[in-house]
């Protein structure tokens, strides 16, 4: 009796419930260490949150 392999799916899973997706933008280097400075990418989530008006 043969059993089925399990499919591997390519790339990182998704950190959030809702996924997620990487995306590049150019910034200046100033705003870069910045950016770094205050915690990266959860800093600017937290930031568009804010804006948005969610939790």
């Amino acid at each position: 009796m043969e059993t089925e392999k399990e499919k591997k799916v390519n790339g990182r899973p998704p950190l959030t419930p809702e996924g997620g997706k990487k995306v590049n933008y150019y910034l200046n280097r100033r705003h870069i260490e910045e950016i770094k400075k205050r915690g990266g990418s959860k800093w600017i989530t937290k930031k568009i949150k804010e804006e948005l008006g969610e939790k």
